[in-house]
């Protein structure tokens, strides 16, 4: 009968341990700043105080999740022509793969840099520009991604994921903005 116990407990902690692939439980966190501005991972929450829709990728890859995400905004930013607006800059970050997303109302289209390699890629009728710095810092080679739809600017960044899975961290919020699927669901 011990052993029999013995060998469910046990049974029970690998469940555990090393899960079923379920979904890791998640806890909901709000915090305001004194200028304003959040850092938070209830999307629902963010989304009733900013006037667009926050999309969030559905794709990560090996080594992120959708269970480490941090929004950090709604900040203040201008263009450079003068026009006012806001910006949310999402991370998720774990395992020395980070990814910094920005979300903006300003409606830009970035130049591309000849200093950054840059790249053009069609991604669902979107033209996305890809720029890649020659170096790396501490958070490792990035890839820079960007584009604007339907009026909102988009930026990706993506250190030490590789350019085929930043691609498909850009595709799967595209895929959302133009499905107006919801996206506030971690």
């Amino acid at each position: 009968m011990k052993k029999v116990v013995f060998l469910l407990i046990l049974l029970l902690l690998t469940v555990y341990c090393f899960g079923c692939n379920a979904s890791p439980i998640v806890k909901t966190y709000w915090t305001q700043n004194p200028d304003g501005t959040f850092h938070t991972n209830d999307v629902n929450r963010l989304q009733q105080k900013i006037p667009f829709k926050i999309i969030v990728p559905t794709f990560f890859p090996e080594g992120l999740s959708s269970g480490l995400l941090n929004i950090y905004g709604p900040s203040p930013v201008t263009s450079g022509s003068g026009i006012k607006g806001i910006e949310l800059q999402i991370s998720y970050q774990q395992t020395g793969k980070r990814l910094f997303i920005t979300e903006d109302n300003l409606g830009e289209v970035l130049n591309p840099n000849p200093d950054l390699n840059p790249k053009y890629y069609d991604i669902r009728g979107i033209n996305i520009l890809r720029q890649k710095p020659r170096y790396s810092n501490d958070l490792g080679q990035s890839l820079w991604f960007d584009w604007t739809l339907n009026g909102i600017s988009y930026g990706v960044k993506v250190y030490s994921i590789s350019e085929d899975d930043g691609l498909k961290i850009v595709e799967s919020i595209i895929i959302q903005k133009n499905t107006g699927a919801n996206s506030t669901s971690l």
